[in-house]
């Protein structure tokens, strides 16, 4: 999407930057109504062509699936069989899916193989890990996906990101978690968008501008 869509207590942010020309990495917002957003972020095998044509087909299933007011699990195990049966057996994807109800602050997610994104709490003092949910989808028809829920609260910093960020890498040295949650917690009262813009300049300065795999990442704060 172009932009976010405007929360009345939170704010979103997300930024990407493509290996190639193109690439299979995505990430979507989907407002369900008033008061409930989706958001997704997921990383296709494959770079190019193959994955982006795979990453469009995934993303128009996931919207029509979200807008049947299912769970993060149910959708993620209809993505699964869908993509199980559309693409040969190199083809697969991370899929990270979640709904966050501004009434209530509640995030549900289901972790389809995807790093966990990190909910940074505290000032960044505090980290917990979102990993919840299964295998990654297209790899095994009617894989078992589960459900989570936690709790968002005033100050919380959601980063959701795919591998791209944290295995960018220079002469064998790999970013990693370490130094990405040192750069958030050196970072977080930055805006959401000034935070991700900055977060790309550090991996490219990393790496020395060779960029080996498609980038990805996505916040949410809550006000």
């Amino acid at each position: 999407p172009d932009s976010p869509p405007v929360l009345k207590n939170a704010i979103m942010g997300a930024r990407i930057r493509p290996c190639k020309g193109v690439g299979g990495d995505f990430y979507d917002f989907i407002r369900l109504s008033e008061d409930v957003t989706v958001f997704v972020i997921s990383d296709i095998s494959g770079k190019g062509i193959p994955a982006s044509f795979l990453m469009s087909t995934l993303q128009a299933s996931i919207h029509a699936e979200a807008e049947l007011d299912r769970s993060p699990s149910q959708v993620i195990h209809y993505l699964n069989n869908y993509l199980y049966e559309r693409s040969d057996s190199i083809r697969h994807a991370t899929l990270f899916y979640a709904s966050y109800d501004e009434k209530t602050g509640v995030l549900d997610y289901c972790n389809a193989g995807a790093l966990p994104p990190i909910l940074f709490r505290k000032g960044g003092r505090e980290i917990t890990r979102l990993r919840r949910g299964g295998m990654l989808v297209g790899i095994q028809k009617d894989s078992e996906y589960l459900d989570a829920a936690v709790a968002i609260e005033g100050g919380d910093l959601l980063l959701a990101f795919t591998d791209g960020v944290t295995e960018q890498h220079y002469e064998g040295e790999f970013f990693g978690d370490q130094r990405l949650i040192e750069f958030v917690r050196s970072n977080i009262d930055l805006p959401v968008d000034s935070l991700l813009e900055r977060l790309f300049e550090k991996l490219e300065l990393f790496c020395h501008g060779n960029i080996t795999d498609d980038i990805t990442a996505l916040a949410l704060r809550k006000l």
